[in-house]
């Protein structure tokens, strides 16, 4: 795991209390995979395909193709697989609009009902974050081991790319490497989230059981009751007893949040 080596040792998920489906993270040890489209980006898993346009000259778009009829079918012979390269490239489809948005269509149905998205973040005190995903401080987060969350999920894990302009692909790109640009690559206005995430292939909208030990943190909110408090170090020190538990107190100089270990 070695390329895991530019990703911070423990990644945070906001959570809020208020939904029992977010209190299954603490009480039965859940990770639940989204669909892009369930995400509130608007363009996951919807970044159209926009090639290099220097790459697509004819003789370009010739051997792509033949690479491709090579791979696709193995069973045909050269001359077969030139001729039917050579129409497909006289038929210019990767300057029809029309063929462009269906193939965009196809690619963000396949991620939609293939690829599960776990996004999380390098930061445990931000208060965008607090107040977008954990009720306003009411909710709480955690942090996992990157190691063993990894281990855990397999999957593709990183960090995500904040730009401007939608992103341009290789023509002779490998194709995983093109669904990861797709899914790893978000506007600017979202890099106050410092988003890492794990994408995994066949888990679109599916729920992961995760070991005790992956889970290392929980940070509670400022405004969260005494109740809930009581509540989440009860089923810490039954489902986590190793974990660290902190609660987010105002600092007294700052526009600040500090973090205070009770446990």
């Amino acid at each position: 795991m070695e390329y895991l080596g530019n990703i911070p040792n423990v990644l945070y998920k906001y959570r809020d209390w208020d939904k029992h489906h977010h209190q299954r993270l603490l009480t039965h040890r859940e990770l639940f995979f989204p669909s892009a489209d369930m995400l509130n980006d608007y363009f996951e898993g919807m970044i159209p395909f926009r090639y290099k346009t220097d790459q697509l000259t004819a003789d370009n778009i010739f051997l792509k193709q033949l690479e491709m009829c090579e791979k696709n079918h193995p069973d045909w012979d050269k001359e077969k697989i030139h001729e039917f390269s050579f129409n497909i490239q006289q038929q210019k489809l990767l300057f029809d609009e029309n063929h462009i948005e269906e193939t965009n269509k196809f690619i963000s149905k396949t991620i939609n009902d293939e690829i599960g998205i776990l996004s999380l973040s390098s930061k445990n005190n931000s208060q965008l974050m607090w107040g977008h995903y954990s009720n306003s401080q009411k909710g709480y987060c955690v942090g996992f081991d990157k190691h063993l969350l990894f281990q855990e999920v397999q999957g593709c894990m990183g960090p995500i790319q904040y730009q401007d302009e939608l992103p341009l692909f290789d023509l002779f790109g490998k194709p995983l490497e093109k669904i990861t640009t797709l899914l790893f690559t978000k506007p600017t206005d979202w890099g106050y989230e410092q988003e890492y995430r794990i994408t995994k292939w066949g888990f679109s909208r599916k729920t992961l059981t995760f070991a005790p030990n992956v889970l290392k943190e929980i940070v509670l909110g400022a405004r969260m009751s005494d109740k809930v408090k009581v509540r989440i170090v009860e089923i810490a020190n039954i489902n986590f007893p190793h974990a660290s538990i902190f609660e987010l107190k105002p600092s007294k100089t700052m526009f600040n949040f500090d973090l205070h270990k009770i446990i």
